[in-house]
């Protein structure tokens, strides 16, 4: 009998520590769907839960100048750098957006970039880029055109790293685009039609690309004299105020 009592005792323990398991589990599970359920959402989804952004799309917006959004999400990675590539999409994150939101909206369209993703920084810089021309053709002053880029670039993984080295790609490339759209590139108009800017044909199509403007700073704005040194001069200037402003 004692025997018996003692297998009793035994089994009613395995099932206890089976029981106990189960709710063990079972918690683990409970606290994943519900940290899935709270956590904040990022990339368009994250812009679109502000009804201002919604509002701000509709009004800047034109046939000409479609901002589109397939569906209803989740969106691919694609999905999320071709929509957030679009001037007036940055736009609408930078004036309706707070900070935090927008750090989360742009976050999958501008992955960080490390030694465990890495990637070309130029594809990044480059709507940044295409941001700046698309304010001046808003008529938007340069100054202010800066700080727009600075509250941009502010809501990217580059302000928030130990290293500068990427955000000094955002800013110089921005103000590199922003000079040559108000024509403050000696010469570059001349340069781009006859230079192969980073094997590519330097015509009309390259005139805003992030390659050809720092090819020109390279060969052209870098080498000092009479025609580029006030220009090379306003360009590092801007740059680094632009920077500070960021970092």
């Amino acid at each position: 009998m004692g025997e018996t009592t003692r297998q009793t005792g035994a089994r009613a323990r395995r099932i206890g520590l089976i029981v106990l398991a189960g709710v063990v589990v079972l918690g683990l599970v409970a606290a994943a769907v519900v940290a899935l359920v709270l956590r904040p959402a990022s990339g368009i989804a994250a812009a679109l839960e502000d009804e201002d952004f919604g509002y701000c799309l509709e009004l800047w917006t034109t046939p000409a100048d479609e901002v589109a959004v397939d569906g209803e999400g989740p969106w691919s990675q694609e999905q999320e750098t071709e929509f957030w590539s679009h001037p007036v999409a940055l736009h609408c994150a930078v004036t309706e957006l707070g900070e935090e939101r927008r750090v989360r909206a742009l976050a999958t369209a501008f992955p960080a970039l490390d030694g465990d993703r890495p990637g070309d920084p130029d594809e990044q810089w480059q709507p940044v880029a295409d941001y700046v021309v698309w304010l001046d053709g808003q008529e938007v002053p340069s100054g202010e055109a800066l700080l727009r880029v600075a509250s941009l670039v502010r809501g990217l993984w580059v302000a928030h790293v130990d290293s500068g080295r990427y955000a000094d790609g955002f800013t110089n490339s921005a103000v590199l685009a922003d000079m040559r759209v108000r024509g403050e590139l000696p010469d570059y108009d001349d340069w781009a039609a006859t230079t192969d800017a980073d094997g590519q044909s330097a015509d009309g199509s390259a005139e805003n690309d992030v390659n050809a403007l720092f090819d020109y700073r390279n060969a052209v704005l870098e080498k000092a004299g009479d025609e580029t040194e006030t220009a090379y001069r306003a360009y590092t200037d801007r740059s680094r105020a632009l920077y500070d402003v960021v970092r």
